[in-house]
């Protein structure tokens, strides 16, 4: 079993140390320069003083475990922007100090813009997944969108047998915006540009395990819910086919009666894993709308008691669900 190493910021009292900065396990390190203590602040209210400030500390946890920003394949940037005018000359300050940091090339990267951080005044924070391993592969395929400004960023990195894919957008070669304010073609977008990485990487959507999906709005729950069953509208078609043909891969064809079953499979999943599941998380409309509820009764509950409670049937969504998706497994077993 590969060893764990583990790395903290300095500025992390030892009392609060409930969670690893930087975490490497064997030759793939998993690093995070957001401190876990609320009472830390940022001494500057610039993103370009904080951007220099996150990566430091992130360059520095790296090296801590071994590691340098040349073995960096991922990395996640999460910075305080709420508005429309300047979003990309904002991005485009906090990246020239980000440059300052980069090797060439780089990671594969996701930048996000978000309304707040949780700690207060805090106006970035970085993730990222880095590795040692030899035989890196970069992604950069031809059919591909651009950012504003030169940077030395990858679409995509291959490690073995592991793709990171970066994050995509509705986009242009100049980095403009393709189909302003139409969701709908903006997915499409993307979901094409990210379908180019994998193929160039040799993979497809049947391969992927992860898929986060991250859309602007503003603060309405129910436009907002809108706006993600049109994005979803998109995505879905495509879980069906990921689904297949994983099934198809383990057991190899499928007739249309067992294709059918699958599909509907995949799609339950999705439905469960919504339904039951969302109520565990706080942060959530449908926790709000539960305690409104219950407040109109005369019962006062927090989001956290509420969220506790879906924990049971959370559990038993989760072992029901993966019970049918293992009796349907075994079923497409006996059919092979």
């Amino acid at each position: 079993m590969n060893a764990k190493r583990l790395s903290y910021l300095p500025s992390v009292d030892a009392s609060s140390r409930r969670f690893p900065n930087a975490l490497r396990i064997g030759e793939t390190v998993y690093a995070s320069s957001e401190p876990i203590d609320n009472a830390i602040r940022s001494g500057s209210p610039d993103i370009q003083d904080q951007t220099h400030e996150a990566f430091s500390a992130f360059v520095a946890l790296l090296e801590d475990v071994g590691a340098r920003m040349a073995d960096l394949v991922k990395l996640h940037t999460f910075y305080v922007f709420d508005g429309e005018a300047d979003a990309t000359a904002y991005w485009e300050r906090m990246t020239h100090v980000r440059l300052q940091y980069f090797a060439n090339p780089g990671p594969a990267g996701t930048a996000l813009r978000v309304k707040g951080a949780p700690i207060r005044k805090r106006l970035i924070a970085i993730d990222g997944v880095a590795s040692l391993a030899p035989g890196r592969q970069r992604i950069m395929p031809a059919h591909a969108w651009n950012w504003s400004m030169p940077t030395p960023l990858s679409q995509g990195w291959r490690v073995g047998p592991v793709v990171y894919a970066g994050g995509q957008i509705s986009a242009d070669r100049l980095g403009k915006t393709v189909a302003p304010d139409d969701v709908t073609q903006q997915t499409i977008n993307t979901m094409d540009f990210l379908h180019h990485v994998l193929h160039d990487a040799g993979a497809g959507f049947e391969d992927i395990v992860s898929l986060k999906i991250a859309y602007q709005h503003h603060g309405n729950e129910t436009v907002a819910r809108a706006v993600l069953d049109e994005i979803l509208g998109v995505v879905r078609p495509l879980v069906a086919p990921m689904a297949v043909a994983a099934a198809e891969k383990q057991h190899g064809s499928l007739d249309e009666e067992m294709t059918e079953e699958v599909k509907a499979m995949a799609a339950a999943t999705d439905n469960v894993g919504l339904f039951f599941g969302e109520d565990i998380f706080v942060a959530i409309a449908s926790i709000l709308l539960i305690q409104g509820s219950m407040a109109s009764f005369g019962i006062q509950l927090t989001p956290f008691q509420l969220s506790v409670w879906a924990i049971p049937s959370a559990i038993c969504a989760f072992i029901i669900h993966g019970a049918r998706l293992l009796l349907l497994d075994r079923e497409l077993g006996r059919r092979r």
